[in-house]
C-alpha cells in the first residue's frame, strides 16, 4: 500500500499496518465540512506550522489541508470485471450487452449517481434502470444514446412533464451490471434499488486519473451548476446523500481542488404546483468548488458532454482575479468547528518511511508515538489516502 507524503511530493510504501486494539475516537470537523477521525494523540499540521495533537486543539484553531494536484494516480487502475448470466432462452432480459470502454462507461456510472435509479426485483423478474436527463442537457443525453448504442442495450425514452427525458433500460444483466458497480447488493426480499443506497463507489479511488475525471464530468453533467456571474464563477453539485458530497470533496484535493459541503435545505413539506399535493421534502446538500485551481478543471472539462456546462467551465477556466474566491476559496488552511469524541473504535497504526509525515483524509498529519515501542506510528482510524 502507498500513501502520499506531502513533503516529497510522492508515494511511499506503507511498510507495517498492525490493530492497536479498542481506542478512544474524535471526530474533527472543519468549517468547509473536511471531517477526520483520529485518537487524541494524533497530530495535525496548524497554520503556524506546528504538529498539534488533537487533544491539544480547540475550536476556532486553522489546521493545513492537502491541495496539492501533483498526485501519484495509479496508471493501470480499471473498473471490476463483471460477469454475465448466460443467455439459456429467448428471454430478452438475459440478452447480454456489450462492454464499452472504462472511460466511457465510469462517465455513466457519475450520471447515475447525479440523476440516475436502480429498480429490481428478482422474485418478480423486473430490472429498470433509468437515467433522468433534464431536457437542456443536449449534449448529455446524445453521449447516453451513444454509450447504450455502443453496448448494444435496447432502452426507450420518455418525455416527462417535468421537462426531463427518461432513458429506460428493462436489462437483467444491465441492471445487475450498473448495480455491481454501484455496490448496491439485493436486500433479503431480493430487490435491489438506489434509494438510500447511492454513494460513490470505493473502487473509484484506487482508479487511474482519467477514469476519475471521467466520473467528475458525469456527475457535474448530470446533477451539476456551473455558472459565471458578476460575483464570480461557481461549480457545485446538490444532493439528498451527503456522503457522496464528502467524498467527492476528498477526490477533489487529490486534484487540488478545495470545496465546501454545507446544508441547503431542511425536511420539511412541500406542496407541488402541478397538483397541489403535500409531498414531504428531504434534506439537501451543496458542495462548492474553488475555481481556481484552472489546470485540474481544465482536465474535467475534457470529458464533459453537457454543452452549456462546458461552455460556462470554458469562461471559468480562463477568469481570473479575485471573483474566482467568492463563492470558495482556494486557500491550503480551514478552520476547526468542532472536535466531539464519539465513543471507540478499533484503530490501525502504520509505519512509513523518512519523514513520517502524509495526509490523511485531506488533513496533513504527522505519526504520534502513541504508545511506548511504537515511535514512528500513526494513531489515525485508518482513514488515509492509500493507493
Amino acid at each position: 500500500m502507498l500513501t502520499w507524503n506531502p513533503i516529497k511530493k510522492q508515494m511511499d510504501k506503507i511498510t507495517k499496518v498492525f490493530n492497536n486494539g479498542l481506542k478512544d475516537i474524535y471526530k474533527i470537523t472543519l468549517t468547509n465540512g473536511m471531517k477526520l477521525k483520529a485518537t487524541k494523540e494524533h497530530k495535525l499540521k496548524t497554520k503556524s506550522g506546528d504538529l498539534v495533537a488533537v487533544e491539544d486543539l480547540s475550536p476556532q484553531d486553522i489546521l493545513e489541508i492537502s491541495l496539492d494536484d501533483t498526485l501519484q494516480f495509479v496508471e493501470d487502475g480499471s473498473i471490476p470485471q463483471f460477469e454475465q448470466e448466460n443467455l439459456g432462452n429467448k428471454n430478452l432480459e438475459l440478452k447480454k450487452f456489450r462492454y464499452t470502454n472504462n472511460v466511457d462507461m465510469v462517465w455513466l456510472i457519475g450520471v447515475m449517481v447525479g440523476d440516475g435509479t436502480i429498480n429490481a426485483d428478482s422474485k418478480k423478474g423486473k430490472y429498470t434502470v433509468t437515467f433522468t436527463i433534464g431536457n437542456t442537457k443536449n449534449g448529455v443525453k446524445t453521449n447516453i444514446e451513444r454509450i447504450l448504442n455502443d453496448m448494444e442495450v435496447n432502452y426507450r425514452t420518455i418525455e416527462t412533464p417535468t421537462s426531463t427525458t427518461q432513458f429506460v433500460v428493462s436489462s437483467k444483466n444491465f441492471c445487475r451490471y450498473i448495480a455491481f458497480l454501484m455496490e448496491i447488493e439485493a436486500n433479503e426480499e431480493g430487490k435491489t434499488s438506489t434509494k438510500g443506497n447511492k454513494k460513490i463507489p470505493s473502487w473509484l479511488f484506487k482508479s487511474s486519473k482519467n477514469i476519475i475525471l471521467s466520473f467528475l464530468a458525469g456527475l457535474i453533467d448530470s446533477d451539476g451548476t456551473v455558472n459565471i456571474t458578476k460575483k464570480g464563477s461557481n461549480i457545485a453539485v446538490s444532493s439528498i446523500y451527503k456522503e457522496i458530497l464528502d467524498s467527492t470533496q476528498q477526490i477533489l484535493l487529490s486534484f487540488g481542488i478545495k470545496s465546501s459541503v454545507y446544508k441547503t435545505q431542511n425536511k420539511r413539506d412541500m406542496e407541488d404546483p402541478r397538483n397541489g399535493k403535500i409531498y414531504k421534502a428531504k434534506e439537501t446538500w451543496r458542495i462548492n468548488f474553488s475555481t481556481l485551481n484552472k489546470k485540474s478543471l481544465a482536465e474535467i472539462y475534457e470529458f464533459m458532454h453537457c454543452s452549456h456546462k462546458k461552455e460556462n467551465m470554458k469562461t471559468c477556466i480562463d477568469m481570473g482575479g479575485p471573483n474566482s474566491e467568492y463563492y470558495t476559496s482556494q486557500s491550503k488552511f480551514a478552520k476547526i468547528k468542532s472536535i466531539e469524541h464519539i465513543g471507540q473504535d478499533v484503530v490501525y497504526d502504520i509505519t512509513v518511511p523518512g519523514d513520517y509525515m502524509w495526509v490523511t483524509n485531506g488533513f496533513v498529519s504527522l505519526d504520534c508515538a502513541e504508545y511506548l515501542g511504537q515511535d514512528k506510528s500513526v494513531c489515525n482510524l485508518g482513514s488515509i489516502n492509500l493507493y
